[in-house]
């Protein structure tokens, strides 16, 4: 069987790392797998419905042979998307230092404005209006 995984990765905090959708063959394609961190790495867990107090899977492979190429499918799917979410990070990173020099500086250089959004000349200072002071 040709098992085709993709992965969306989660970026809140916990054990959820990510959900996968699955293509089997090109004609079967089930969605809601989750990945989690576990003890011992990453594991897939399979769609599953609440009935009662447990969880029951909705469905899953039948042999363990399924299982294990299932779940390689969708671990080396995430492992991927991890790979490319650390290479954008760095890419981004990179051009973060050489834009955000020219950002702050582009701040700099515009104009102020008062409290009433008028634009004020190089040559004028701020003025704040000092409040009445309450003593107790």
């Amino acid at each position: 069987m040709d098992y085709k995984a993709n992965v969306t990765l989660m970026t809140k905090p916990g054990s959820l790392k990510g959900v996968a959708s699955v293509s089997i063959n090109e004609e079967f394609v089930v969605k809601g797998l989750r990945i989690y961190e576990g003890e011992n790495g990453p594991f897939v867990s399979m769609p599953s419905r609440k009935v009662g107090e447990n969880y029951e899977d909705i469905c899953f492979p039948i042999t363990a042979e399924g299982r294990e190429a299932l779940h390689s499918a969708v671990l080396e799917a995430y492992e991927q998307k991890l790979t490319q979410q650390e290479e954008q990070t760095n890419e981004e990173g990179k051009n973060g230092k050489k834009s955000g020099s020219k950002k702050s500086q582009k701040q700099s250089d515009a104009p102020k404005a008062d409290e009433n959004g008028e634009e004020m000349s190089e040559d004028q200072e701020e003025q704040t209006e000092a409040g009445p002071e309450m003593s107790m």
